[in-house]
C-alpha cells in the first residue's frame, strides 16, 4: 500500500511541475482522498513539498532548494608530513545535494550515516592502510574528523566508523581501494 512517502517520491520526480490532489491519486492508488489531505498537510508542514493555491485550485510540488541550506560533503584522500589526509570536498551541485538529504529524510534513511559515507569510507580506508592498530582507532578518527564532520553529528560518525570496521570483512571492501593483503594484514591486528 502507498504512504506519504510514496507521494514524495512522486513529486521529486516531477519538481518542477505543479500537481493537483486528483493527478496525484491517479499515480498513487488506493489512497483515500482524506488520508492523502493529511499525508499532502504533513508533507507540507515538514517541508518536503510546497502547497499553492486554495480548494480546487490546489496544487503541489517538490519544494526548490533554498540556498543556506545547503551543504557539501565528498572526499579527497591525500598525505600530510607522511600522514594519510582526508578532506571533504564537494561532488554534488548544491540542487542535487539538498535533494538527496530530502531524499534520504523521506525515504527514512540515516541521514548523518548517508551524508558522510564517502568521509567514511575513506576513513576506513586509510585506517586498514596505516595499519592503525585497534587500541589506536578511536584517536585516529577524532584526529581526522575535527574540520570535516559538523560537532552535532561526531559521536554518530565515529559510531558508524567503527560499526563499518566491526563488519569490514572481503565482501565489504569494496569501492574502498584497498586490497586483500592489506585488508588481511589489518583483520590480523584485531585478532589476539
Amino acid at each position: 500500500m502507498a504512504d506519504k512517502h510514496s507521494i514524495a517520491q512522486l513529486l521529486s520526480q516531477h519538481a518542477e511541475r505543479w500537481n493537483s490532489p486528483a493527478e496525484i491519486k491517479t499515480e498513487i492508488a488506493d489512497v483515500p482522498d482524506r488520508t492523502l489531505r493529511r499525508w499532502l498537510g504533513e508533507l507540507v508542514r515538514e517541508g518536503i513539498i510546497e502547497r499553492s493555491g486554495s480548494r480546487k485550485g490546489t496544487r503541489y510540488r517538490w519544494k526548490p532548494v533554498a540556498k543556506e541550506e545547503q551543504r557539501q560533503p565528498a572526499v579527497v584522500a591525500g598525505t600530510n608530513a607522511g600522514r594519510s589526509t582526508t578532506q571533504v570536498q564537494s561532488v554534488f551541485s548544491p540542487e542535487s545535494e539538498q535533494l538527496l538529504k530530502r531524499s534520504v529524510q523521506v525515504v527514512g534513511f540515516d541521514e548523518i550515516a548517508a551524508l558522510y559515507r564517502p568521509l567514511r569510507r575513506a576513513l576506513v580506508a586509510d585506517l586498514v592502510r596505516s595499519l592503525v592498530p585497534p587500541a589506536e582507532v578511536m584517536g585516529f578518527i577524532e584526529s581526522h574528523i575535527t574540520d570535516q564532520v559538523q560537532p552535532q553529528h561526531r559521536d554518530k560518525f565515529t559510531q558508524d566508523v567503527v560499526a563499518e570496521l566491526n563488519h569490514l570483512d572481503i565482501s565489504r571492501m569494496g569501492g574502498l581501494g584497498i586490497t586483500r593483503e592489506q585488508l588481511a594484514a589489518w583483520l590480523n591486528l584485531r585478532s589476539p
